[in-house]
């Protein structure tokens, strides 16, 4: 490292959390910018967020294979949500896709927000569960009866699981349903 005059480090950030810190060397002497440290948080804030986005997409995928073994496992229906805000959720996916789930006759909505395709008395009782999984951060198990899904009279326990970003956010829940 002779010779080197003039030197800079750049942390990468996730929220409060050091990913990295790349180093930058010079043999030139370089007089401070003061332009360029707000610039280079900018950087390096945007390359966090980057890196999440991957993660958050990896993880979404591990979470979609995972719905294609829910059935197998003992339950009869699965949905992944994605969290938009406290009031606007959006179906991710459906397990099993080849049969529409309780309230999505003919079409799974996949893609679509949620008070798109519930009627607007089941999407308030949605509502508010979900926004209490999502307040709370923590799992909320239900049992109701499934009237919506078989017309029979039997009843359906549903977990609603929420996933938590690195920051400790509720950004997916997922919602796994079992016929009793």
């Amino acid at each position: 490292m002779a010779g080197l005059r003039s030197a800079f480090a750049l942390p990468v950030l996730q929220g409060k959390e050091t990913l990295v810190v790349f180093e930058f060397f010079s043999r030139e002497i370089s007089d401070e910018d003061p332009g360029m440290e707000d610039e280079l948080i900018a950087m390096s804030r945007q390359m966090g967020q980057f890196l999440l986005r991957l993660k958050t997409e990896s993880d979404l995928r591990q979470i979609r294979d995972a719905l294609s073994l829910i059935p197998e496992n003992g339950m009869d229906a699965s949905m992944l949500v994605g969290v938009e805000s406290l009031d606007a959720f959006r179906c991710l996916g459906i397990s099993p896709s080849d049969r529409p789930l309780p309230l999505f006759p003919g079409s799974p909505g996949i893609g679509k927000r949620l008070d798109e395709i519930l009627p607007a008395a089941a999407f308030s009782a949605w509502l508010g569960n979900a926004q209490t999984v999502v307040r709370n951060r923590k799992p909320l198990v239900l049992k109701t009866e499934a009237s919506g899904w078989t017309g029979d009279g039997r009843m359906v326990e549903e977990r609603w699981i929420p996933i938590l970003d690195a920051e400790e956010r509720c950004t997916h829940i997922f919602i796994i349903a079992k016929l009793s």
